[in-house]
């Protein structure tokens, strides 16, 4: 993993969301000769130790992850050089 993002909503009074989401992969050599790529982003609800789902969104190892102020969403960074934003409905 090479970095984690903890919901704002982690500690609502009265809705409380334990949810992380984090997101890394490993090196291209690696990549090259696995079936699956492994650059997922993974939300866990921290409480229960449950993986809540993974987002196969880049094509390199992410770099960076910030989930929304509002909580209902987060923002990721790869080696690919793309930006991924992710709005949960």
């Amino acid at each position: 993993m090479n970095d984690v993002s903890i919901s704002p909503l982690f500690n609502h009074p009265t809705t409380p969301k334990h949810h992380i989401v984090m997101g890394g992969g490993i090196d291209a050599r690696q990549a090259a000769q696995s079936k699956g790529a492994g650059f997922d982003a993974h939300l866990c609800n921290v409480m229960f130790e449950k993986d809540i789902g993974k987002l196969l969104t880049h094509f390199s190892p992410i770099s960076s992850l910030e989930f929304f102020k509002d909580g209902l969403g987060y923002v990721s960074c790869a080696d690919d050089a793309y930006i991924t934003i992710v709005r949960f409905e």
